[in-house]
């Protein structure tokens, strides 16, 4: 049994797709499809658990998929496929978080992992693209990045006329995947969202929902967005001023 949403990848050498998600037992599964349709879902990394959602990148130039989670000790993890098979996970630096890693393939082929610390503040660790370049970078913190919470309220759609994010029996759980919504109970929103209620202080008296970093990405694109709109809007008024004036 699952206990989030699948996370698919695309094998960059054969197109194939290849979907990972957390088990109800916290390991890591996966389930690839072949000429002969999807397979069984298998564990990866058995030595492992970890929590919340996982992230895979297919690097575009090392031609191998990479899994990023965070184990039980909330600290960054990652397994990747060696070319003869699924190795272990291993620590990828020595990174305590409170959210779930984030990985990202850049343009370049390199790839960057984020995730909020402990502290607040938004780390990053960086892989280049080339084969034969070094290895990942050390965690380094993002200048300005600081402050930050796991876990925000859900955020609203610009031309949603939905007020449920005032209503507290209704979460915004997001994931790496970019996946949101759901009314279920609060604690197993945010666990399988991937913002562990572990990693969350004292409950309050306003409930909050799960947003993991994709879902952060999203919500500042729909801020640059709204500021968009607005512009157009008011560029639009005025010209329709200036026009009845003449």
């Amino acid at each position: 049994m699952l206990a989030t949403e699948p996370v698919p990848v695309r094998w960059p050498d054969s197109g194939s797709v290849e979907v990972f998600a957390r088990g109800a037992d916290d390991h890591l599964y996966h389930a690839y499809h072949n000429d002969k349709g999807w397979t069984a879902f298998d564990i990866l990394g058995a030595d492992t658990k970890i929590s919340g959602v996982p992230s895979a990148v297919a690097h575009s130039t090392r031609r191998e998929v990479e899994i990023f989670a965070r184990d039980t000790q909330d600290k960054v993890v990652h397994l990747w496929w060696t070319g003869q098979g699924w190795g272990g996970f291993e620590p990828l630096g020595d990174q305590v978080v409170q959210s779930d890693p984030f990985g990202w393939l850049r343009a370049d082929g390199a790839v960057e992992v984020f995730a909020i610390d402990k502290s607040g503040a938004l780390q990053k660790t960086y892989l280049p693209g080339s084969p034969g370049a070094p290895g990942w970078s050390p965690w380094t913190a993002i200048s300005g990045a600081t402050g930050l919470d796991a876990c925000l309220p859900p955020v609203k759609a610009a031309n949603s006329n939905d007020d449920s994010s005032n209503d507290p029996s209704r979460t915004g759980v997001g994931s790496s995947v970019g996946k949101g919504g759901g009314t279920s109970d609060r604690a197993s929103d945010l666990e399988s969202s991937g913002c562990s209620v572990s990693a969350l202080p004292a409950p309050s008296s306003s409930p909050r929902s799960a947003l993991t970093l994709g879902a952060m990405f999203g919500a500042l694109v729909l801020a640059a967005r709204r500021r968009r709109d607005a512009g157009s809007i008011q560029s639009l008024r005025e010209t329709r001023t200036r026009g009845s004036r003449r």
